[in-house]
């Protein structure tokens, strides 16, 4: 298998083994192996090479990338709707409420979940009949109010609708019959998990020269569409929260003086735990009508430097001196 040349040689050194470290570009051959555990990962370069005192560098330095990030093909910038897409789960059905002192949700109770489980083993199924003897047989030893199997079954599908993956059984050409499941649904449900969502990392990672895992590398941070390696970030401000975008102008404070100014950000990464954009500087054209976007400038702005968002400029631009946000030369 040939592994396909990188634009920046310097980002990654292939090694005579497999594959690269993913995720997956448009680019890529059909064919391509990804590999995030093995050899590759400590070969990628770091994601950042030093830490500027001050927001904006010099003109001339290298910024992040040229692929997209500081440059100044502004053919990327679209309406935010474009952005990502919602899907939500259904509301969790009443029914599903644990009256149990100990929590068996979304079984409702214990009862309601050892029946369901011995009635769904996949290769040990009780039929209705054995689970109505089943009852018929505790109720004799004294244990009575368990449910009704009619009452289990209507449980089951609230279950399912909320929690299940979707499951389809599908035909193949060949013959084969299989199961498939909803990817989307899979990803919802480890979202809402709060034993899995602590652990999800959603944007790159500068750690300098220490480079353990995917989002330490350079490929996130450089190849991979900023609209889709965390495009927004939000900011906590008096009990409630402003959602900052990357290509969506913003103002933010540049200095350790106050100084606002207007800035565009091309990507959202953290830094000793907190976020920070990687933002272009943005100029008033002379006739202050519109924005230009300074490629040749960039800095690393801190979240916590933000404060109005592109929502909150199209109605106070004036108040600021500055023309719409939506108006870029």
């Amino acid at each position: 298998m040939q592994i396909s040349e990188r634009d920046d040689e310097e980002s990654w050194t292939h090694l005579d083994t497999f594959g690269v470290s993913g995720p997956a570009l448009p680019e890529d051959p059909e064919n391509q192996i990804y590999d995030d555990w093995g050899l590759h990962a400590p070969q990628q370069t770091p994601l950042f090479t030093s830490h500027e005192d001050s927001y904006f560098q010099a003109a001339g330095t290298e910024p992040l990338g040229t692929d997209g990030d500081c440059s100044s093909d502004m053919s990327s910038l679209h309406p935010r709707s474009e952005c990502y897409s919602k899907n939500s789960l259904d509301p969790i059905d009443p029914l599903l409420a644990p009256k149990d002192v100990e929590d068996y949700g979304p079984w409702p109770s214990k009862e309601h979940f050892l029946i369901d489980t011995m009635s769904a083993f996949p290769r040990s199924v009780f039929s209705q009949t054995e689970m109505d003897a089943m009852r018929w047989f505790t109720s004799k030893c004294g244990i009575n109010g368990l449910p009704t199997l009619s009452e289990v079954q209507r449980h089951r599908k609230a279950i399912l609708k909320a929690a299940g993956a979707d499951t389809k059984l599908v035909d193949g050409d060949l013959g084969n019959s299989f199961a498939l499941n909803d990817f989307s649904r899979i990803l919802a449900h480890e979202m809402a998990n709060p034993c899995v969502r602590p652990h999800l990392r959603f944007y790159a990672e500068d750690c300098g020269k220490h480079v353990s895992e995917a989002r330490h590398g350079s490929r996130w941070a450089r190849e991979v569409n900023a609209n889709l390696a965390g495009p927004m970030a939000r900011l906590e401000c008096g009990g409630s929260f402003i959602d900052f975008y990357v290509h969506e102008i913003a103002l933010a404070n540049v200095d350790s003086y106050g100084t606002y100014a207007p800035v565009l950000p091309t990507r959202w990464f953290e830094r000793s735990g907190k976020l920070f954009a990687r933002t272009h500087r943005v100029q008033v054209n002379s006739t202050r009508t519109a924005f230009i976007i300074d490629a040749s400038h960039c800095a690393d702005i801190p979240l916590s430097a933000f404060f109005a968002s592109l929502v909150e400029l199209k109605g106070s631009h004036r108040a600021y001196g500055l023309p719409s946000p939506t108006e870029i030369e």
